[in-house]
């Protein structure tokens, strides 16, 4: 029996995935991750998830792959114990929302049904990505060889991801500052300097503007996965206003080979969010020294040039309406890194969103290691829900180089591979 179904490279969201119609212009499409709901891999559901494991073809014989298998909440995200969050099934058991991670760059040649294996083989998993190849794993039952390659190293005691592509290194009492960011292929020093979430409200009735950065909301890690295709940090804040809990959010922050996203949401009480008057929120890379990179935006034909002065060409990107179903943008450094963001709503958010840029040379706009917005680019959401729930993803694609035209690969880099899946 078979069944085709769909998956997401990277972070698993409700986004519109549409066939492939160009040709990736990335060498690092293969380090895509994909994720996989094991509610599409029937042998494997209720199985204990210690009897798991995924192999592939390496010459002439069936070998173990890295892999991981995550176990998500009732809330649609990573599971961990030290979260006030309920198990969507049973611990250490494959639920139907569990989910089987590889990367694309593993799958190879289809299995011969005589080679030898060690375990049981329980399903074929299919792959058929936008270069039109077919590619093969096999999710195993009771193997006994490990795998032997982690493409990503988390480190809780040194605050510390790193792959095989780029590092950070977070405050270890504040996960939303940045310490320090490396990027392998980067020609330059320093390409990053921090992450950089902004709030802003009035007051009703008081006159006041109420500013916060990263300084305020303190996020640490409440509990991390350490797994070889990706890790996740969970992290947790409270925001206090006169003695009052403003805001409660989680954080996850996902790190994989050649991408890092964060899914974040807020509750904020209704009573609680009558006192603010047009509260406004900021999520941007504040990106370093990138003088004379080019800026390029959904549905505008300008490029835009980083020159330490805000054009005409960044003006219009700033006015252009956002697009709920296409929102990205894209950062060619000339030095070795190109980077590309989407900002994707969750649950049923759909408050006005901008796009937001700063370019100088000296603006100073702290917590910051360097002077200068050069640039900071990212999004800003212009009010938030009456009550409840409010929630984001950004996803940052990394890459040593994309070629060709961004508004063709950023389509690219959201299609999702045909997957079959055979037992």
């Amino acid at each position: 029996m078979s069944i085709r179904i769909r998956v997401i490279l990277g972070l698993l969201l409700a986004l519109p995935l549409t066939p492939a119609s160009h040709t990736l212009a990335t060498p690092n499409h293969f380090q895509a991750p994909i994720l996989l709901n094991f509610s599409d891999i029937k042998p494997a559901l209720q199985k204990p998830i210690k009897w798991l494991s995924v192999s592939a073809m390496q010459d002439g014989v069936l070998q173990p792959i890295p892999y991981q298998i995550d176990e998500y909440n009732t809330e649609g995200t990573v599971f961990f114990d030290e979260a006030d969050v309920t198990i969507d099934g049973v611990r250490d058991i494959a639920d139907a929302n569990d989910k089987l991670l590889f990367l694309l760059d593993d799958a190879s040649e289809r299995r011969d049904p005589t080679v030898i294996t060690d375990g049981t083989v329980i399903a074929e998993i299919q792959v058929k990505s936008i270069d039109n190849k077919t590619r093969y794993v096999y999710l195993m039952e009771k193997a006994r060889l490990p795998w032997e390659t982690s493409y990503v190293r988390y480190s809780l005691e040194e605050s510390r991801v790193e792959t095989d592509h780029y590092t950070i290194q977070f405050d270890k009492d504040n996960y939303l500052i940045w310490n320090d960011f490396q990027y392998g292929s980067y020609s330059g020093k320093d390409p990053f300097d921090s992450l950089k979430l902004r709030f802003s409200t009035g007051l009703m009735g008081s006159g006041q503007i109420l500013k916060m950065n990263n300084e305020n909301f303190i996020a640490k890690p409440v509990a991390a996965t350490k797994g070889p295709i990706r890790s996740t940090v969970h992290m947790e804040f409270t925001f206090w206003l006169m003695g009052m809990p403003l805001i409660t959010a989680t954080i996850q922050g996902h790190h994989y080979p050649q991408m890092t996203a964060y899914d974040i949401r807020l509750i904020m009480p209704e009573f609680r969010r009558s006192f603010l008057s047009h509260p406004e929120m900021t999520f941007s890379f504040d990106i370093n020294g990138l003088l004379d990179a080019e800026i390029y935006r959904q549905g505008i034909k300008e490029v835009a040039i980083v020159d330490g002065v805000i054009g005409e060409e960044e003006k219009n990107m700033m006015a252009t309406p956002y697009a709920h179903n296409n929102n990205w943008f894209y950062l060619k450094s000339k030095k070795g890194m190109d980077l590309m963001m989407f900002f994707d709503w969750l649950g049923d958010s759909n408050e006005p969103v901008s796009f937001y840029v700063q370019d100088s040379k000296t603006l100073h706009n702290p917590p910051e290691r360097f002077l200068g917005q050069m640039p900071n680019i990212g999004y800003t959401v212009h009010d938030f829900p009456e009550k409840g729930f409010f929630g984001f993803a950004a996803s940052l694609y990394l890459s040593d180089g994309f070629e060709g035209n961004p508004h063709f690969f950023a389509q690219d880099l959201r299609t999702s591979p045909e997957i079959s899946v055979l037992y």
